[in-house]
């Protein structure tokens, strides 16, 4: 899963993206730093605070994009097994 700024790092203010580039960025950057989180602390310990501090986001980016942290699970679930599947047809 790549990112277009690296995980904890904000986008420079004047990066030139568009809204859906920087959504994308965000939601990237969210899912990389929860699949972190949760690796280091297992699931049940892992906050939203701390995910938004390892993405580099605020609280409302992550609510904007994700309801729950169960939601965001969800989608770092599937994006892990999309991109595993991936490399498995193309090794």
């Amino acid at each position: 899963m790549e990112a277009l700024a690296t995980v904890g790092q904000r986008l420079p203010s004047r990066h030139g993206l568009t809204a859906e580039e920087v959504a994308a960025s965000q939601r990237a950057r969210i899912l990389v730093g929860f699949m972190e989180v949760t690796a280091e602390k297992g699931y049940g310990a892992v906050t939203i605070a701390d995910i938004v501090e390892r993405a580099g986001v605020s609280r409302q980016t992550f609510y904007s994009l994700f309801p729950t942290k169960q939601a965001c699970f969800v989608a770092a679930f599937r994006a892990g097994a999309s991109t595993a599947l991936g490399r498995s047809r193309n090794p």
